[in-house]
């Protein structure tokens, strides 16, 4: 069974578009350690995910993609 992981989609979609912690803390309105905390999470809710997705320019299914690991 494949499970999404949105840490794991925040970490590589920062990597993808060469955003670091700091910008993205800056434009969440929330601090570099929530962001910390934000990339160890599985899951979160959807409109975050929905405004994850829109900060990294990328259709919603393509950033939730980025986090699929097999179990």
């Amino acid at each position: 069974m494949q499970q999404a992981n949105i840490g794991a989609s925040v970490i590589e979609a920062q990597y993808i578009k060469r955003i670091s912690t700091a910008e993205l803390a800056n434009i969440l309105g929330e601090s570099r350690q929530s962001v910390y905390h934000l990339r160890k999470q599985k899951s979160a809710g959807i409109h975050k995910v929905q405004r994850l997705a829109g900060i990294f320019e990328m259709p919603l299914v393509d950033f939730i993609n980025l986090g699929f690991k097999n179990d």
